[in-house]
């Protein structure tokens, strides 16, 4: 997306404490300080193609109600576009 739409999206999707909160890196500091041995990340996108074509129009997010053009196959792959 970020291809597509440049500096627009990367204002939307990203926020300032992603790289810092959310990155591997912290979440495995914080699993082997908690314990944890042999960690994995995975990435998952929450939000489907449904969200971004409505972010595209409203530019806000707007929740995940599936529009009715939108099928399981566009979706699966903008998610996995997007992961």
């Amino acid at each position: 997306m970020e291809e597509m739409l440049g500096d627009e999206w990367k204002r939307f999707n990203y926020r300032l404490q992603h790289p810092w909160i959310l990155s591997e890196k912290t979440f495995d500091v914080l699993a082997k300080k908690s314990g944890f041995t042999n960690i994995e990340v995975k990435y998952y996108q929450l939000y489907g193609f449904s969200n971004f074509i409505r972010w595209l129009n409203e530019r806000r997010p707007t929740g995940d109600k599936k529009l009715p053009f939108i099928d399981e196959v566009m979706d699966l792959q903008f998610r996995k576009k997007c992961e």
